[in-house]
């Protein structure tokens, strides 16, 4: 081959260019600690580096966000579970002291104010918010747990529910109201034998001021108090083949409001049956195949039109929207499961089957008609509730609940009461006086005060319900009843019980309102506790309670000043028997008084222990959950360090060893330099 000095030219170059690209990658390098600055360098490092960068990039979630803010929430939790233990133990401190420590009306008086104002901060912990979100009221993040002024609000169906053990007595000293104020003297004395104390049962609500119809109704409250079956009920899914066809129609109206529907297909309308009937927020609407199509489905509706849809779930009539009371609509077909429930209801009652459609939840509960009478209620968290009144010498409801999967959670025979006399601010002491004496001699079962938030029992009754036996799963009692007016401190509603605002029913269902954080892969804490875990309104009705004796007291230890004053200057005979009857009638008075207030303490021990115990249990649990998130922090910070070396490893370069490198390219740039230079001073006619 014949070598030209342009060959030898070009080589000369072609090294150096190469000698200096090398130097300037190294020098990269150097300079931005990588080992590529571009994926086609080396493609393997470049797939590798996205893979850890995303991992990475997780890990960062995980780890500086995720489980920081679920950590903050918990401490957050954890700093207003203690303020609450120390109130609740100081409470409890004043509790035990007071029967053998308070004396005077004026100890009584310090005693119970300071309980109160204890318990007015207790609720307020309530209150506590992280981020301006607050931590006990689940997913209404935006609403307070207790009310920050006086408030009118309208509240329908609250469901306060209670166990047998809720059922204590209550003390009506009769006549105090007709003891004199001293200006009365020449009036007939009230004597001793008139102050009379009458005990009865005594169911307190939740709420005091409760709402009662114009002129009061027997009927603005009931009492619904729960038996086991005799045989309880078992349920079993029935195989695929039994599913039923469920059309599912999402549609907005002329109103804007958007509506969800699920509409069970019998297996009794493949052939033209009735279908069931589903209710939802007041409308009807029921679902059929088609006789003539089969493979069509109608949809009837009250207010919304009729709608007829293929079998692949589209609208086929009206043709299109809007229409009629209809913006828009979409459905679509899909399956349910069939549960079958088996249980007898009691000893007059057969062995009875009803098979129950388990179709999808919607953000209202709706009742879905089944066989035999029965209908279903799925609630917002997709159990049901299977129920069916009979009426007869014995007038029950038969319910049964049910998981969203079709198992079934509690079953029970539900007996409805109405009291038989209803008090209120208009009703008189008198009045009130021989109310308790008709349930103290069983003239009457029942009577509601309104005013003080009491259901209040004859023996016989108080008897009935103390002898519920708990159930799983479920209360034995609930009373249902409406409210509007709010004082301040006093918890809202939908936040510990089921009932129903502004036409929306909350907390019909049994699910909880729990958040969940990632923390990690495949990783959910818990951070939330929610109001129902810790408060109840016990504490705060049984500081009402104290007061309302507490008043009493006073009233009547005012007279009894009086009474003693007018006896001192009196001088006339009669008048000071009188006013000596008196005395003595308010001295006994005052005795009840003061022994109703003791029992009213030994009471408020046993609150005060109750409320301690939930609050034990929601640290423990938040504890739980704050140590659970440590480890995996840790698990967190070991997995970042472990990535972050592969990170490094994978992109990253060796200081040192790119040093050495870039000195010996350097080296090797200048001496291919050098040498160019010593090849070019020649060209081949020096050789010849």
């Amino acid at each position: 081959m014949r070598i030209t000095n342009r060959i030898m030219t070009n080589n000369a170059m072609y090294n150096i260019n190469n000698n200096k690209i090398n130097e300037d990658r190294i020098f990269t390098q150097i300079t931005t600690g990588k080992k590529i600055d571009r994926p086609s360098a080396d493609p393997v490092i470049a797939i590798r580096a996205l893979s850890l960068r995303a991992t990475m990039t997780e890990l960062a979630q995980y780890y500086e966000k995720n489980s920081k803010d679920a950590q903050s929430w918990l401490e957050v939790t954890e700093t207003s579970l203690s303020t609450g233990s120390h109130i609740l133990t100081d409470i409890r401190r004043l509790a035990v002291s007071g029967p053998d420590t308070y004396k005077t009306l004026q100890d009584w008086t310090t005693v119970v104010n300071q309980m109160d104002t204890l318990a007015d901060e207790y609720y307020s912990t309530g209150n506590v918010d992280y981020a301006g979100r607050y931590i006990y009221t689940g997913y209404r993040t935006n609403s307070t747990l207790t009310y920050p002024q006086d408030t009118t609000e309208e509240y329908s169906n609250i469901h306060d529910e209670f166990n047998a053990d809720h059922i204590d007595t209550s003390t009506r000293v009769t006549n105090m109201q007709k003891l004199a104020d001293g200006d009365e003297i020449t009036a007939a004395a009230q004597k001793e034998s008139d102050m009379k104390r009458y005990e009865v049962g005594r169911l307190r609500l939740s709420y005091d001021n409760i709402k009662t119809s114009v002129p009061p109704s027997v009927n603005d409250i009931s009492v619904k108090y729960r038996e086991p079956m005799l045989v309880s009920a078992v349920s079993e899914l029935q195989p695929d083949t039994r599913n039923i066809k469920t059309v599912n129609l999402s549609f907005t109206d002329a109103g804007g409001q958007s509506h969800t529907v699920h509409v069970p297909v019998s297996n009794g309308a493949a052939a033209g049956g009735a279908s069931p009937a589903v209710v939802v927020e007041g409308e009807t609407y029921s679902a059929a195949k088609n006789p003539g199509v089969p493979t069509t489905y109608t949809l009837n509706t009250a207010s919304y039109g009729t709608f007829t849809i293929n079998e692949k779930g589209v609208i086929t009539a009206p043709p299109a929207f809007p229409t009629g009371n209809v913006l828009r609509a979409t459905t679509e077909i899909t399956e349910s499961r069939v549960a079958t429930v088996t249980f007898t209801a009691d000893t007059s009652s057969p062995l009875e089957t009803v098979n129950v459609p388990l179709t999808t939840e919607c953000r209202q509960p709706y009742t879905v008609a089944c066989e035999n009478g029965y209908t279903a209620q799925v609630n917002t968290d997709g159990t049901v509730t299977l129920s069916k009144s009979v009426g007869g010498a014995s007038p029950m409801t038969k319910t049964v609940r049910m998981t969203a999967n079709g198992s079934v959670s509690t079953s029970y025979n539900e007996v409805e009461k109405h009291p038989d006399a209803v008090i209120t601010g208009a009703t008189s002491q008198d009045d009130i006086d021989t109310l308790y004496s008709d349930l103290a001699a069983g003239t009457k079962d029942m009577v509601f005060n309104a005013v003080t938030g009491e259901l209040l029992f004859s023996k016989k009754m108080q008897t009935t319900l103390s002898g519920l036996k708990d159930m799983q799963n479920a209360k034995t009692i609930d009373v249902v009843y409406d409210k509007s007016n709010f004082k301040k401190g006093e918890t809202r509603p939908e936040h510990l019980f089921t009932c129903t605002k502004g036409g929306i029913i909350y907390n019909s269902g049994s699910g909880g309102h729990t958040m969940h954080y990632d923390v990690g892969y495949n990783q959910t804490i818990d951070v939330n506790t929610t109001a129902d875990d810790i408060f109840t309104n016990e504490l705060k009705r049984g500081c009402q309670d104290l007061k309302r004796v507490l008043a009493q007291m006073s009233d009547v230890d005012a007279k009894l000043n009086t009474l003693k004053e007018h006896l001192r200057t009196e001088t006339n005979a009669t008048n000071k028997a009188n006013i000596e009857a008196e005395i003595k009638a308010a001295k006994k008075a005052y005795d009840y008084l003061t022994d109703t207030m003791k029992r009213q303490f030994s009471t408020k021990i046993t609150e005060v222990k109750d409320a301690l115990d939930r609050e034990s249990d929601a640290i423990t649990v938040n504890g739980t959950r704050s140590m659970r998130l440590d480890l995996i922090q840790t698990r967190l910070q070991s997995q970042s360090t472990t990535f972050k070396e592969l990170q490094e490893n994978n992109e990253g370069i060796n200081m040192e060893e790119a040093a050495t490198n870039l000195a010996t390219a350097k080296n090797t740039y200048s001496a291919s330099l050098m040498a160019t230079g010593k090849i070019l001073q020649h060209s081949l006619m020096d050789y010849i």
